[in-house]
Parts: structure tokens; sequence; C-alpha cells
């Protein structure tokens, strides 16, 4: 296979967001496991489907404004039907799996399922600047819920702060993809938080939430110093550093859009984690 090849692979997997499903997956199963949490297999085949169905869905209703001229619109444009059809068959097979999950997930996977449908609704008939907060709410949701709906123990304050600190990652890489977005959503007349707020004001919000998550991480290290809860600690911190560098340093990562590349990567880092307990035979 050639170079050209693995760029154009590359290109797809990334349009039909191979790796943000691949870092929802493994960001599900690390936190199950630093949970204690048992992990449930059904839930992954459906995580999956329905981060398929929202990423997809949201292309293929951005295009009904037809002047928007990425690569990734384009593909959506072209292909909007198969794309649609394969959402239904995969729909379809995700209700099949949902008879493996314990029916207090099945509740709460519901009331997402709302969400999701209310998320469609204000895109379709409504041009909501608050589309990346609603997106971070989602996509949080589907990877922490279930979780922190089967913990072993009573819910804690340490919980809430490590589903915050995965929020604010999620939050700062869609603020970022739409502010390396801003000039096609002028172009097009899309509405964003970056547009909304300003350059000034949204540059100040996304150092202010990295800043915030670096001293929570380091906070978190000294209050909770044992170890797994520092290699975790340690995958946050990672995370957010990729996201640091590819906001610091935009002239670079701009180039063939390598922040996307980088930005949709990220939430595989918490394998590192999974390695660690696989190492230690936690």
């Amino acid at each position: 296979m050639n170079l050209k090849a693995i760029i154009r692979l590359h290109f797809i997997l990334q349009v039909l967001s191979a790796e943000i499903i691949a870092g929802a997956i493994i960001s599900y199963w690390a936190i199950s496991a630093f949970f204690r949490c048992p992990g449930i297999p059904a839930i992954t085949p459906v995580l999956a489907i329905c981060i398929w169905i929202v990423y997809a869905g949201d292309r293929v209703l951005d295009n009904t404004n037809k002047n928007i001229p990425t690569k990734r619109h384009h593909f959506y444009r072209r292909f909007k039907v198969p794309i649609l059809v394969i959402s239904v068959v995969l729909a379809l097979l995700a209700g099949l799996c949902l008879f493996q999950i314990p029916s207090h997930i099945l509740w709460i996977g519901t009331a997402l399922t709302l969400l999701i449908s209310l998320y469609f609704l204000l895109l379709l008939y409504f041009k909501i600047w608050y589309k990346e907060l609603f997106a971070a709410v989602l996509y949080s949701s589907g990877v922490l819920l279930a979780p922190l709906s089967s913990l072993p123990h009573s819910f804690h304050f340490f919980h809430l702060i490590f589903a915050l600190q995965f929020f604010a990652i999620v939050m700062v890489n869609l603020l970022i993809f739409s502010w390396y977005d801003r000039e096609n959503d002028q172009v097009s007349r899309q509405i964003s938080i970056i547009l909304y707020l300003g350059e000034h004001t949204s540059r100040i919000l996304i150092y202010a939430l990295l800043y915030i998550s670096f001293t929570v991480v380091l906070v978190s290290m000294a209050w909770y110093p044992e170890t797994n809860n520092k290699v975790m600690q340690f995958c946050l911190f990672l995370m957010n550093a990729m996201l640091f560098l590819i906001f610091k340093f935009q002239k670079f990562f701009h180039k063939n859009e390598i922040y996307r590349s980088i930005g949709d990567g990220i939430f595989v880092l918490p394998v590192i984690y999974l390695i660690y307990e696989r190492v230690s035979g936690i």
C-alpha cells in the first residue's frame, strides 16, 4: 500500500469517526476499570453505534447548507443516502444488543436517547450557538453514565470531580475544533460558541479550561496518591497536554488538519491505564 492510499484510508476512517468511536470505547473500558465497575460487553457496540449516528447525523444536517466547503461535508453530501441506510441498519443492530444491558442502565440510556433527539431537533430547526456544549454533554454522558451507574460503592465526590475532568477535556476538544473551523463557519453562515463569543473571549475560555484541568490533575494526584489514580490522572494530563499543543501551535497543526487527527485520537490515551492494570494484575 503506497503513501497516497494510506492517506486516503486515514481520511475515510477519520470522516467516518473511527478514531472518535475507538476513543470512546477505550475510555469507557478504562474508566470502568478505574471505578472498579464490571465492564458490560454489550455496551461497546451500542456506544459505538450511538456515536456514529450522532456524528453522521450532525454532518448530514449540516449539509442542508450547501456552502460548507470542507472535504468532510463534501463526503457526506456525496454519500448521504448510503450513510443514512447504514445508520438505520446500525440502529436496529444496537436495539438487539439492548437485551444484554442491565435495566438501570437502559433507563439512563433512554434519557440519553431523548437528549440526542432533542439535539437533532435543535440542529434542524434552530441555529444553536451552544452546539459544542450539547455535543460535549452527549459524548461525556455516553462514556461515563454506565460506569457511574454501576459503582460497587456509593457515589463519592471524587467521582464527580473525575466526571467533570473528562467533560472539560471533551469540551476543550470541541472548542478547539470550532476555533480551527471558524473561517469556514463564517463563510457558510454557521454558528458556534467561538463565533458567538468572539476570538478574544474564546481564547481566554480555552486556556482557562486547560489551566484548570492541569491544576485539578495535580491536586487529584496529591489528594488521592494511590498508584491507579496517578496513572489515570497521567492519562488525563497527556490528553490536556496534546490539546494545549494543538491550540498553542496552530500554524503547524493546521497543515493537513493534523489538529483533527490528534484531537480525535487523544481519547485513545486511556489505553495506558488498561495496560497498567493488565501488567500490574489488578
